[in-house]
């Protein structure tokens, strides 16, 4: 679980970034301090307590 949501993120990072850069004709480094790294805290938070609540209630969510 918690590395498909990093892949996932990074996904959505990478066509964000790279569509970012295709449409404001950025640097890629601008693009990452604009685009990815003010998100990356709460993105990882997110993904941690996502990972904790589905590993803990997983039984619960299948049976429904």
């Amino acid at each position: 679980m918690l590395i498909a949501s990093i892949c996932g993120t990074l996904g959505c990072y990478i066509l964000g970034i790279a569509w970012f850069i295709f449409l404001t004709d950025t640097g890629v480094w601008s693009a990452f301090l604009l685009c990815m790294f003010p998100f990356l805290p709460g993105d990882l938070a997110k993904i941690l307590l996502a990972s904790f609540l589905v590993s803990k209630y997983r039984g619960r969510l299948i049976q429904g």
